[in-house]
């Protein structure tokens, strides 16, 4: 998923599974800017951070959900459930980094989570952060030059955050689904098979993604192999048939369809677009 390269040109791409208009990739981060966070629930290793420049959005955590509107942070610790929903006149920045790349808050991010995923009164020093972060990497951007900006962003805002005990926190079941189908969702893996791995009934299983994610496992699996593939053909090295396989579809033609009810066109049409931005 990262790109890892002392110095790289950073990608520019719509990517239309999350809805984001821009999205820049660079080291090991993501920076984009957004005019739509709606996206399912989810969770990663890494931080998922951004601000709210006008307009609003919700976002969850676990259950919980949150209003954010113009001047609000919002920040997603590894391995959070979150998803966002009913984002309205949104105009937003994004960026998704590896903890790795800021050593030294480990201790926080292995042992804590915010009490709130929303921070306001942050003042202009962040935002203005995240404007730069974003116009340096459409020229391109170093390692070290990324890591600084991300360390100075997360110094100032810790004195924003309330953190508690990540001890405190239970984990749930779902997270606990969620973790299986990010781990299993490229293989053949069955809503049974993940209820026996979970050492949970099927029927359970079923009515954790039905009452709180308002999906299936099936379509959750879906998605998430759509997600892949779409990232495989962004980067243009591999044919439609080796990314179906790669991402978990036993057939091009399941693929196919599968690919035009998630994103709205083929697999060879996004693939024209692609090529038409470069």
């Amino acid at each position: 998923m990262w790109v890892n390269p002392k110095r790289s040109k950073c990608i520019l791409a719509e990517r239309e599974i999350m809805n984001y208009y821009f999205e820049i990739r660079s080291s090991n981060t993501y920076a984009a800017y957004t005019y739509n966070l709606d996206i399912g629930a989810h969770l990663h290793e890494e931080i998922e951070a951004g601000y709210i420049i006008s307009g609003s959005s919700e976002i969850y955590i676990e259950d919980k959900k949150y209003f954010m509107t113009s001047g609000d942070f919002y920040i997603a610790f590894p391995n959070q459930i979150h998803r966002y929903e009913n984002s309205k006149n949104l105009e937003s920045y994004i960026t998704i980094f590896s903890p790795q790349m800021i050593p030294e808050f480990n201790e926080v991010f292995s042992k804590k989570v915010p009490e709130s995923p929303v921070i306001k009164g942050i003042g202009e020093n962040i935002p203005k952060l995240f404007s730069i972060m974003y116009s340096e990497c459409k020229d391109g951007i170093t390692t070290e030059t990324t890591r600084g900006f991300i360390l100075a962003m997360m110094g100032m805002l810790m004195k924003h955050i309330k953190l508690i005990d990540l001890s405190k926190c239970n984990v749930s079941a779902l997270k606990n689904a969620l973790m299986y189908c990010n781990e299993h969702y490229t293989e053949p893996v069955t809503i049974e098979m993940a209820a026996d791995s979970l050492h949970i009934s099927r029927s359970h299983l079923a009515h954790i993604f039905k009452e709180r994610l308002n999906t299936t496992f099936g379509k959750y699996i879906a998605k998430k192999r759509i997600e892949r593939a779409c990232e495989i053909l962004r980067v243009g090295e591999k044919n439609i048939t080796e990314t179906a396989a790669e991402a978990g579809f036993e057939s091009v033609r399941t693929f196919n369809r599968t690919f035009a009810e998630i994103v709205g066109i083929s697999p060879r049409e996004y693939c024209k677009k692609r090529d038409a931005r470069k």
